[in-house]
């Protein structure tokens, strides 16, 4: 009966939606941003927001150190190709640092990008952690059988936290007139991934073998063209959410006589 357990616990599976450890790990994760936003915005309100992002970004980034020396070490010491840090959630190892460290222009001009591929690409993980919990033990314990799916949570974890503080804490509030930046930002990345894939046959954004991606379909029935056009749809439309109630909002507050006062 032991030795059973055991393997139960030990064993890699193949990834399957929604299992107890998909729950655990998502819905564990999530009640710890929500208390964490709690206390920063309601019960240490006080605390000076940008110092709170910078917290956030430096947790953000020991993660993703922590998972490349373990990637490194893992490999025997030769840097696997499928750690570069050029997937859809890396995006935030770079625009993170940006809207926490640097001068307020620029942090400004990457608020749109940051928040809304942070947040949808955090989610989307969470949600579907098929690359995450792929061949790992069915079971959270024991937890050294489990360090690249923790590092993982954590990671994603505090991308969702950043995105939703800079949103409640009006760090960030949407204007549908960011969208271009936002969706132009993500354009640029994936063009980044295309390139890494071209020349190390990696899978970054999914761009290329889409391994462990739920439309993976799409590619191999119709060819890479025909995928990224879907890619870029999907961005295009997932990206714009955040901003229709800015949208609906300013449609609903918009005063006809404005029009009229402008042309006069």
């Amino acid at each position: 009966m032991l030795m059973q357990l055991l393997y139960v616990v030990t064993d890699p599976t193949p990834f399957s939606p929604f299992n107890t450890k998909h729950l655990i790990g998502t819905f564990g994760t999530l009640l710890i941003v929500a208390l964490i936003l709690i206390l920063t915005l309601v019960i240490f309100k006080k605390t000076n927001k940008r110092k709170v992002l910078q917290i956030t970004t430096v947790i953000l980034l020991l993660m993703e150190v922590a998972k490349q020396s373990l990637a490194i070490y893992d490999a025997g010491g030769v840097y696997p190709t499928w750690a570069l840090p050029f997937q859809l959630c890396s995006v935030s190892i770079y625009l993170m640092p940006i809207v926490a460290f640097a001068p307020q222009k620029l942090a400004d001009f990457f608020k749109p990008g940051c928040f809304t591929i942070g947040l949808f690409a955090s989610l989307s993980m969470l949600g579907y952690p098929s690359t995450i919990l792929d061949g790992t033990p069915a079971s959270w314990i024991p937890i050294t059988e489990n360090w690249y799916p923790l590092i993982s949570f954590v990671y994603h974890g505090a991308m969702v936290f950043f995105s939703l503080f800079m949103l409640f804490g009006k760090v960030y509030i949407p204007n549908f007139r960011d969208y271009p930046r936002a969706y132009l930002t993500m354009v640029g990345f994936a063009i980044i991934a295309i390139i890494a894939n071209t020349i190390l046959d990696t899978d970054m954004m999914f761009l290329n073998h889409a391994n462990g991606f739920p439309f993976q379909f799409i590619l191999n029935e119709n060819g890479k063209l025909v995928f990224w056009g879907f890619m870029m749809i999907l961005s295009f439309v997932v990206l714009s959410i955040p901003f229709i109630p800015a949208l609906v909002k300013q449609l609903l507050n918009h005063n006809p006589k404005d029009n009229t006062i402008k042309s006069m």
